[in-house]
C-alpha cells in the first residue's frame, strides 16, 4: 500500500470519528422534554409560594409594615419548588431578612430554614433635633482665600 492511499484513509477514518462523536455528544446533551409537562412553571411555583406565604406570615414574622419581593425560583426535576424572598420594612430593605420556601412537590407542605428577622425598634425615618446647629468659627469656614503676589 502507497503512503499516500494510507494517508487518505487515515484522515477519513479520523474525520468519520469526529462527526460520529459530535453526533453522539449533541445528543448526549439534548435536554429532554419528557416530564417537563408535569414540572411546575416558574409562574405557579410563585402563585403556590404566595399563598403559602399569606397563610404563615406571622410564623416567618412578616408584619403589615413589611413586603416581600420575589429575587428567585429554582423548580426541581422531581417537581419540588424553591422560592427565595428579600423583605423590606416601609421600603427599607431589611438585612438578613431574605428567606426562601420550599415547597413540596406533592403538595402544599412548605418549609422556612432561616428564623424570622429582628424585629427593630428604631423608626426607618430619621427625626431631625430641635436645637439649631451652633455658628461655624470664622477658622473653621472655608473664605475665599486672596491669590497670593508674585
Amino acid at each position: 500500500m502507497s503512503p499516500i492511499r494510507h494517508a487518505r484513509r487515515s484522515r477519513l477514518a479520523a474525520a468519520g470519528a469526529a462527526v460520529t462523536g459530535a453526533a453522539l455528544l449533541a445528543a448526549a446533551l439534548t435536554p429532554t422534554t419528557a416530564g417537563a409537562a408535569d414540572r411546575p412553571t416558574r409562574a405557579a411555583a410563585i402563585d403556590a409560594a404566595a399563598s403559602v406565604l399569606a397563610d404563615r406570615a406571622d410564623a416567618l414574622g412578616i408584619t403589615a409594615a413589611q413586603d416581600t419581593t420575589v429575587r428567585d425560583v429554582v423548580v426541581d426535576a422531581d417537581g419540588g419548588r424553591h422560592v427565595r424572598y428579600d423583605r423590606t420594612y416601609r421600603g427599607l430593605p431589611v438585612l438578613g431578612g431574605d428567606f426562601v420556601l420550599h415547597l413540596a412537590p406533592t403538595g402544599p407542605t412548605a418549609t422556612s430554614p432561616a428564623p424570622p428577622a429582628p424585629r427593630s425598634t428604631c423608626p426607618p425615618s430619621p427625626r431631625a433635633s430641635p436645637r439649631p446647629a451652633p455658628p461655624a468659627s470664622p477658622r473653621t469656614c472655608c473664605a475665599p482665600r486672596t491669590p497670593a503676589r508674585p
